[in-house]
């Protein structure tokens, strides 16, 4: 990463996930809360695939951080991009698949 990540952006089944919902639950959710949503194609495995992101609010980001931890995974598969949001440009990483960390003792 060469320039500062002013934002982490998560996929819709990431944000169900941390949000213990359904997909459709998110969607209402940011249609409700007005969020930024970025679609971008993305590889996954030998597939290219359209991947809907959502730039979290503060709390769901803070959810996210906490699982992450308690689960044990890293992002392994993310994008860097700038992306407008209104009139400026952020450095953003878009988050859409992780790995398992190992502890001090080798477990996952």
């Amino acid at each position: 990463m060469n320039k500062k990540i002013e934002a982490v952006w998560l996929t819709i089944e990431r944000m169900a996930e941390i949000k213990g919902c359904s997909n459709r639950t998110v969607w209402r959710y940011i249609d409700k809360h007005s969020m930024h949503t970025e679609k971008r194609q993305v590889k996954i495995g030998s597939a290219k695939v359209i991947k809907t992101f959502v730039l979290p609010d503060p709390e769901t980001l803070e959810l996210e951080f906490s699982a992450s931890i308690r689960q044990r995974l890293m992002p392994e598969e993310y994008l860097e991009t700038v992306i407008p949001i209104g009139t400026r440009l952020v450095w953003s990483l878009l988050v859409y698949g992780y790995a398992n960390v190992m502890d001090s003792g080798g477990v996952a």
